[in-house]
C-alpha cells in the first residue's frame, strides 16, 4: 500500500475517533467562557487537531488523484502541481474546519446567568465561611454562612454560591436550593 492511502486512512480513524469522542463527552479541550468570547483563536489551528485536518485534506486529495489515475496496484507519481493542489485543499480544510467549530462554539454558548435553580439539587464544594449582614426582621446581625455549589441543569453544570444558617454542613452532601424574598439562593 502506497505512503498516501496509509496516511490518509490513518488521519481518517484519528479524526472519526475525535468526532465520536466530541459526540459522546464534549469537545473538553477548548475553554469557553461563559460571558460570550471564545477562547479560540488562530493558534489552535496549528493544535492536533488543526494539523489532523490539514493531514486529511492533503491525503485525501493525493489519494484521489492516485485512485483515479492508476490501473492497477501501483504507486503512483504525483506532480509539483499535485502537491501543491494538496497543500492547498489541506489547508482550505484546516481553515474551514476552525472556522466551523467556532460556529459550532458560538452556538453552543448558554447564558446561564438567567436560569432561576430553585429546587434543583446542588452537591456543596467549598465552605466560603462567616458572613455577617444586617438582618432587618431581627433588627440585629445575622450569621450566615457561605457554600460555593455546584448544580447540574438542562445546559450543563454550573458553579454558584448560596448561603445557610448553618455552619457545618460537610463538603460533598447534596442539598436542595431554595430562594429568599431577596433573590438570594440558601440551603
Amino acid at each position: 500500500m502506497a505512503w498516501y492511502f496509509i496516511l490518509f486512512y490513518i488521519s481518517l480513524i484519528f479524526f472519526v475517533i475525535k468526532f465520536f469522542i466530541t459526540l459522546i463527552a464534549g469537545d473538553i479541550d477548548f475553554d469557553v467562557d461563559f460571558d460570550g468570547d471564545i477562547d479560540f483563536d488562530l493558534s489552535s489551528m496549528f493544535s492536533f487537531k488543526g494539523i489532523l485536518h490539514f493531514i486529511l485534506g492533503f491525503s485525501s486529495y493525493l489519494s484521489i488523484v492516485a485512485k483515479l489515475n492508476t490501473i492497477n496496484d501501483e504507486t503512483y507519481i504525483f506532480s509539483t502541481s499535485d502537491y501543491i493542489i494538496g497543500i492547498g485543499i489541506g489547508v482550505i480544510f484546516t481553515i474551514g474546519l476552525f472556522y466551523l467549530y467556532k460556529l459550532m462554539l458560538k452556538l453552543n454558548n448558554y447564558n446561564l446567568n438567567n436560569i432561576d435553580v430553585t429546587n434543583y439539587n446542588c452537591t456543596i464544594l467549598i465552605k466560603n465561611g462567616l458572613i455577617d449582614i444586617w438582618n432587618e426582621n431581627k433588627h440585629g446581625h445575622s450569621h450566615i454562612y457561605s457554600y460555593t455549589v455546584l448544580v447540574n441543569t438542562e445546559f450543563g453544570s454550573q458553579k454558584l454560591n448560596v448561603v445557610s444558617e448553618k455552619s457545618d454542613l460537610p463538603v460533598g452532601s447534596t442539598h436542595k436550593i431554595r430562594i429568599n424574598e431577596q433573590g438570594i439562593y440558601y440551603i
